[in-house]
Formats: C-alpha cells, sequence, structure tokens
C-alpha cells in the first residue's frame, strides 16, 4: 500500500480532530517499520515450558486466550503513539517491561520525526524556499507549539 495514500486519507478521515494527526503520522511509520504489529517481540516457547495463562482446560479455550491476547496487545500498542488529556495518577497494578519497551521505542522515533522536522524547515527557511516575510508572528508561534 503506498505510504503516501494511506496518510492522505488518514488525514482526510481526522481533519476535525486535529490532535490525532501526529499519532497517525506516528502508527503509520511504526506500522511501516513492522513495529506495530500484535505478535510478541520475545521468544515463544512451548505450550509446556511456559503456561502464562496458567489455565488447564481445553485446547480451544487457551487459543481463544492467545486470539484475546494478540488483539490486547495490539490495541495497547496503538494507544502509545496517541498522547493522553488526561492528569496524571499513580499506577498500582502490575507493569509490562514488553509495554514499557515499546513506549521507549514508540518516544523515540517520535523525539527523532521531530527532529526531522525541523531540521528539515530550518533548512528551507535559510535557503529561501520558503516565504517568511508573508507569515504574521502569531502563525510562526502557532508552528513552534505544536
Amino acid at each position: 500500500m503506498p505510504w503516501g495514500i494511506a496518510l492522505a486519507d488518514g488525514l482526510e478521515k481526522l481533519h476535525a480532530h486535529a490532535d490525532l494527526h501526529d499519532a497517525l503520522v506516528l502508527a503509520l511509520d511504526l506500522f511501516r517499520l513492522k513495529i506495530l504489529h500484535q505478535e510478541d517481540f520475545s521468544i515463544k516457547y512451548p505450550d509446556a515450558a511456559m503456561n502464562v495463562t496458567g489455565i488447564s482446560g481445553p485446547h480451544e479455550t487457551r487459543l481463544m486466550l492467545d486470539d484475546e491476547k494478540k488483539h490486547i496487545r495490539y490495541v495497547c500498542r496503538l494507544a502509545c503513539t496517541a498522547s493522553l488529556a488526561a492528569p496524571p495518577e499513580r499506577w498500582e497494578g502490575p507493569i509490562s517491561r514488553t509495554y514499557l519497551a515499546f513506549h521507549s521505542m514508540v518516544t523515540e522515533l517520535q523525539t527523532h520525526l521531530r527532529s526531522l522536522v525541523e531540521m528539515v524547515t530550518l533548512s528551507m527557511c535559510v535557503h529561501y524556499d520558503v516565504l517568511r516575510t508573508d507569515r504574521p508572528n502569531i502563525e510562526w508561534t502557532q508552528i513552534g507549539l505544536k
């Protein structure tokens, strides 16, 4: 799938939600890099060596739980791309090192993408590829705050 078409379609559908544009670009880039998926990043062990569900029931129940885990894993990874507007609260539940590692990858990619955009913008301004004199100061301020 051409990534430019996917980005254009996504931005068109999210026109009313400007706060999700960064999350869309980040999610598409993670998907392009084959990082955003529902599979586990760790080594897979046979069922006898590691039964993570703790259920010794029928095989279908185990498969259903594994399928549910894949969906939950995908939703959690996708949620890492968007920023939360809620005030931070103290977390008292268990911590998943897998999600912490994925969140750190997302944060690093976001930082590098922002640096890339800033450097390209600076280069365009330095080489007179953009009209700097026709823009009011408030517009430059709004660009810097996003």
